[in-house]
């Protein structure tokens, strides 16, 4: 494996998880050539906004269910999503998610 020396553990528990996607912020500890064939290599908000093309009832379903879950303070899932807008990793994912359940 020719990642990173220190990205070394992570992509070798994905590839023995056999596990079809690497969520990560850290892209470029991943180069091209390190990625065993079928394990892509994406970032939280790429990730999510995928999820929520393919399937967007479950994504929504596990949004209501985090809502309903959060008691201190109570967020419905248009709040959480709006935090999402303002956050570092998943913004373009949060303002999706928000115009879906707006």
């Amino acid at each position: 494996m020719t990642c990173d020396r220190k990205d070394r553990h992570v992509l070798a528990v994905a590839v023995g998880a056999a596990a079809t996607h690497l969520v990560t912020d850290n892209t470029r500890g991943f180069p091209v050539a390190s990625r065993p064939h079928g394990v892509a290599v994406v970032k939280p908000d790429r990730f999510m906004r995928d999820q929520l093309a393919s399937s967007p009832d479950l994504v929504v379903e596990a949004v209501e269910s985090m809502s309903r879950r959060l008691k201190k303070p109570k967020q419905s899932p248009v709040q959480l999503a709006e935090l999402m807008t303002r956050g570092h990793h998943l913004p373009r994912f949060g303002v999706e998610l928000r115009d879906l359940l707006a």
